[in-house]
């Protein structure tokens, strides 16, 4: 796992090598093993010098990279790395888990190897296979390649942008990057705020607009997606190579969901055990990290050879709080219990959220809707210091396994459309009885809704008539099918963000997470199954409970209450944040000027501090909050009119 660069000249001077090293520099958290540069020119290609490789190339191209090591710790891993022959270079971001099995493949083609890491197995694919060569690799990755044989580019994106890939593209040159911060080193990067995401980010709470961002000019690589470029042209052409959709759709029937779920679940972590340096996991006490947690303990027993990357013992970390509302250790204790896990509890301080917010922002690269996350920035550090520099985590397993409450409200639907009133009526009165106890819950749930059910937004509350006027709601919930709708959650509403949040605290120091719900295999086959394997007499995922039996505690299992990663918001916001609260909506100058009624919002937020009822919620303030520290960070308070 690391972070990477580069600049890609098409007309004007070649002076980027300062660029390039100021760019490579500002990522240098995700990277903190080593660094290494590539400048591919038209002159003659100098003698290497210490972190620098050269190559001759039609146009100015340089590549950057900070190296976090997880396969062969020696340097014969460090980036940018070259092709046996000299003639394809790569800057690389992410895990092949496969490549194992791709070098034996390609040791049979005649490909020999120098080194243990995947990187050099992802250069030899392309030399043998071409550009669809990124459809055999199972994993997460952004990547540049230089074809030097061909006088081709690429990026690449693994299929459901686990990794960040950020691009600029102007008359005279294309920039990439594994953050956003690495183009605004640019000067030719105008600082500007994407008008339409914060309307989106106020009115709708959407925090991704692929392939746009909060800034104008700057666009993101979508997932499953590849960008090639002829340096001879020099017109960068975006292709799709994968549709989830679709190669679900294309799967064959199984005969037995369970047991094939089970398999490849347990196949999907298998691989995401290879590494040269400890792995450990995060533990909510949920279903999705406890099925995790548990299934790495069976491979342990079971002897299964990339399980020795686990060490003597296996160590979970476990975000905690004092108020029971918010804490599971109940459940975690169970599965520490099940698994013999070493569990480290770790506590996240508000007073310390106030010091660090506008670090958290800055890693963050672009607004947040909740404080929430400050929690898992919180555990990556613990991870750090314990140096378990790779975590499993369990993210996707609620949208693959319809996991959320609004999921059971459009199965509900789907059942009525298709005249099935019986079966609404069973999965109705199973709810009830048996599924999660705050089901009824609705106040998450009006977003999804519906015509006016649904634009009831807490947030217009303080916006301006004007700002309001100007902004347009999108449809973000009533899909067509159940299965559509998961898709809609991993492509564009739930999953996009939630990796977001995954990849920039985890890398902030230097961690690399890996997500096993996220394996194509998982993913394909999760959506592939009939609807009732997931959703059963009202209980959700009830595959994975299935598949878990014997594995995983009953207590974790047949649980009814389902808490994501929460803090107590309105305390926090009361409390420690309330002053910073107060200062955004009381200068004199900010982003918020034009969009926020300020005075409104102060009396509304005064109100909210004594506990009174009010429209709006913790949560709206704290985006308000986050959206003028944001523009703080990046010199963008005096964009908006």
């Amino acid at each position: 796992m690391c972070g990477i660069a580069g600049i890609l000249r098409f007309a004007g001077n070649n002076n980027d090598k300062q660029l390039i090293q100021a760019m490579t520099d500002v990522i240098s958290h995700r990277g903190p093993d080593d660094h290494g540069f590539l400048a591919a020119t038209p002159e003659e290609a100098p003698i290497p010098r210490g972190k620098w490789a050269h190559a001759k190339s039609p146009f100015p191209i340089h590549f950057g990279h900070r190296r976090l090591s997880i396969l062969d710790l020696s340097a014969a891993g460090r980036q940018p790395m070259a092709s046996t022959d000299g003639t394809v270079w790569i800057t690389y971001n992410g895990e092949a888990y496969n490549y194992l099995e791709l070098r034996q493949e390609l040791k049979e083609l005649g490909y020999s190897f120098h080194t243990g890491t995947d990187t050099e197995v992802l250069l030899a694919a392309y030399q043998a296979w071409g550009a669809e060569f990124i459809s055999r690799v199972n994993g997460m990755f952004a990547f540049a390649l230089l074809d030097l044989r061909e006088n081709r580019f690429f990026l690449f994106r693994d299929r459901f942008g686990i990794k960040p890939l950020f691009y600029h593209l102007n008359g005279s040159r294309l920039l990439f990057g594994s953050e956003i911060k690495c183009l605004l080193q640019s000067p030719d990067v105008t600082r500007t705020v994407n008008q339409q995401a914060v309307r989106s980010y106020l009115c709708s709470q959407i925090l991704d607009h692929r392939p746009e961002t909060f800034f104008e000019g700057i666009n993101s690589l979508a997932p499953g997606h590849y960008m090639s470029c002829s340096l001879s042209q020099r017109q960068p052409r975006i292709h799709r190579y994968y549709n989830v959709l679709e190669r679900a759709a294309a799967m064959p029937a199984v005969s037995s969901p369970v047991e094939a779920f089970r398999e490849t679940f347990e196949r999907s972590i298998s691989y995401r055990l290879r590494s040269d340096v400890r792995v450990g996991a995060c533990l909510s006490g949920g279903l999705d990290s406890s099925s995790i947690v548990c299934t790495l303990k069976k491979l342990l027993n079971e002897g299964v050879s990339e399980s020795s990357s686990i060490g003597n013992s296996l160590v979970t970390f476990t975000s905690c709080h004092d108020d029971p509302r918010f804490d599971e250790r109940e459940f975690v204790k169970a599965v520490t219990d099940e698994s013999g896990a070493n569990s480290i509890h770790v506590f996240s301080d508000p007073e310390e959220l106030t010091q660090h917010l506008a670090t958290l922002v800055w890693h963050q690269d672009e607004p947040f809707s909740s404080p929430a996350i400050y929690a898992q920035y919180c555990l990556m550090e613990a991870a750090r210091r314990e140096n378990v520099l790779v975590l499993l985590d369990g993210q996707g397993g609620d949208e693959l396994l319809c996991g959320y409450r609004k999921f059971f409200f459009f199965y509900l639907k789907q059942l009525v459309r298709q005249k099935k009133p019986l079966a609404c009526a069973r999965e109705l009165l199973g709810a009830l009885l048996h599924g999660d106890e705050n089901l009824l819950d609705m106040r998450a749930a009006k977003r999804y809704m519906p015509g006016k059910l649904g634009s009831s937004n807490p947030m217009n509350a303080l916006l301006t008539k004007r700002f309001l006027a100007e902004s347009s709601t999108p449809t973000i919930g009533w899909g067509s099918s159940l299965v559509e709708r998961q898709v809609a959650d991993i492509e564009q509403f739930s999953i996009p963000p939630l990796l977001r949040y995954e990849d920039r605290n985890s890398m902030a120091f230097g961690i690399e997470t890996r997500l096993p719900f996220l394996d194509y295999n998982v993913t394909e086959l999760s959506l592939a199954l009939p609807v009732e394997t997931k959703i059963k007499n009202g209980i959700a995922k009830h595959i994975l409970r299935d598949a878990m039996r014997g594995t995983v505690p009953d207590a974790v299992l047949d649980r009814r209450t389902k808490m994501g990663f929460v803090m107590p918001e309105d305390a926090w916001l009361r409390g420690p944040l309330a002053p910073l609260v107060e200062k955004a909506l009381t200068k004199k100058q900010s982003i918020l000027d034009g969009m926020v009624d300020k005075p409104k919002a102060l009396k509304i937020f005064n109100h909210f501090m004594q506990g009174q009822p009010t429209p709006v919620r913790s949560r709206d303030f704290f985006r308000l909050l986050c959206l003028d520290i944001w523009a703080q960070t990046h010199n963008l308070e005096k964009t908006h009119d």
